[in-house]
């Protein structure tokens, strides 16, 4: 049976508008905010990944139109969900007050880019109406699957071969999207189960490197050398573990898995 990704897509749209609409209806605490924030951009790359996932049934004009106001709205919230990162990661390693970062909890999240953000999603519905929704089969769907999962693989193997931050980023981003595609169409994750958890704990690893990237690109650059010596170990486990998981679930096809 296909999957409704229609219902998929309006549920996760009206899930994430609903998100920053509360934030703006009312003075929530800074820890539900943060965590509605989390949320929505999470939403907004589940759908992005649809589109990806979609990429043969949707025409390209429109795919590009609906991919740029969910990109617009993902960076718009990007500051406030890393800031919020910065603040835990520095915790995390035990050293919030000696960079300089213990007393930014405090701040209230500014309004403007959710505003901006919510804005910018509630154009989308317009146009998800024109979508030919009818026309989405299992072919397409398991051609745009394979493409996001050959996509993955040959990032993988460059940020491997030189990993650099910019190369890890783009292997982050093309494993979320597997990941997601995954969710997509497995939602009970009962047809690949192997696959989805390793695919999961790469994005995983991925993403706490990221993380850290994050924390060392806000410190000065006189950081303490002890700050500079522990994020470099856990940098270097955590893309270890990542390549790791990739050469175990991309040394197969993706028939092997699904």
């Amino acid at each position: 049976m296909t999957p409704d990704l229609h219902a998929v897509f309006i549920g996760e749209l009206r899930k994430t508008e609903s998100r920053l609409a509360a934030i703006l209806g009312r003075p929530p605490s800074r820890r539900s905010s943060s965590k509605a924030i989390h949320e929505a951009r999470k939403s907004i790359k589940l759908l992005r990944a649809a589109l990806r996932l979609l990429r043969e049934a949707i025409p390209p004009h429109l795919r590009h139109s609906l991919n740029v106001s969910l990109r617009r709205a993902s960076r718009t919230l990007s500051p406030l969900r890393d800031r919020e990162v910065i603040e835990k990661t520095g915790a995390a390693l035990a050293l919030a007050t000696a960079i300089g970062i213990s007393g930014a909890s405090g701040h209230a999240i500014p309004r403007r880019p959710l505003s901006l953000a919510l804005s910018e999603l509630r154009t989308i519905h317009p146009r998800l109406k024109t979508l030919p929704w009818n026309q989405i089969d299992w072919k397409k769907i398991d051609r745009g699957v394979s493409r996001i999962y050959r996509r993955s693989r040959k990032a993988a193997k460059k940020a491997e071969s030189n990993p650099t931050d910019q190369r890890l980023h783009e292997f982050r981003k093309r494993a979320k999207d597997l990941d997601c595609a995954l969710s997509l169409i497995d939602p009970e994750g009962k047809e690949a189960p192997r696959l989805e958890r390793r695919v999961g704990r790469m994005t995983a690893r991925l993403g706490d490197d990221h993380d850290l990237v994050l924390l060392r690109q806000s410190l000065p650059q006189a950081a303490p050398k002890p700050l500079r010596v522990e994020m470099k170990k856990r940098r270097y486990r955590h893309q270890k573990r990542a390549f790791h998981l990739a050469h175990r679930i991309f040394s197969h096809r993706l028939s092997h898995w699904i």
